[in-house]
């Protein structure tokens, strides 16, 4: 997209822009806005500013991740549940169990050979909680099986040719805990 603004409005808004960003740097030719990838402005005379960018915004992905209540969430059996606001894991020796949310009742489903980023939090576990996350119908995982402790996790992975595109975690045998802010975004 091009345009051309004066350039005292134009300045206004790119400073906002930048603070809203992170981190904003400016020199006698170049405006410079960096979010993990750098955005260049190149300024085109005194009175106006050429801007011609394309960037892309990342949002959370995942409805009710903060699990106020058990809304666009699906347990499938009462090793979970979702209380206190929070989703919690007992174990009770069975596999595999998941809660998982279905590609309609997310923000935006999961796509085929995309990066993603997910964060969450542990707690009320004194051994960790050993989670695996995968598709919705488990046809496909996403993050290996491994032990989270009490804390915040952000993990990254890239999917391959998926056939589904929900999200699902399990827990493993001998794990108990709770899960609570769930952010899944493009990496």
């Amino acid at each position: 997209m091009g345009m051309f603004l004066k350039f005292k409005d134009m300045k206004k808004i790119l400073i906002l822009l930048g603070l809203f960003l992170g981190v904003l740097c400016y020199s006698q030719d170049s405006l410079y806005v960096y979010n993990g990838q750098v955005l260049t402005v190149s300024i085109g005379g005194v009175d106006s500013l050429l801007v011609d960018v394309a960037f892309v915004t990342s949002a959370n992905m995942i409805t009710n991740g903060t699990f106020d209540d058990e809304t666009s969430w699906t347990l499938e059996d009462a090793t979970w549940t979702i209380s206190g606001g929070t989703l919690n894991y007992v174990d009770a020796g069975a596999l595999n169990r998941y809660a998982g949310q279905l590609s309609t009742d997310m923000v935006s489903a999961l796509e085929s050979d995309t990066n993603y980023k997910l964060t969450f939090t542990v707690s009320n576990s004194s051994t960790g909680i050993t989670l695996r996350v995968h598709t919705y119908t488990q046809a496909e995982v996403l993050v290996v099986e491994a032990n989270y402790i009490n804390g915040t996790h952000e993990v990254t992975f890239t999917t391959g040719t998926i056939t589904e595109f929900g999200i699902s975690f399990d827990s493993r045998g001998g794990s108990t805990g709770s899960i609570d802010n769930i952010i899944l975004e493009l990496n």
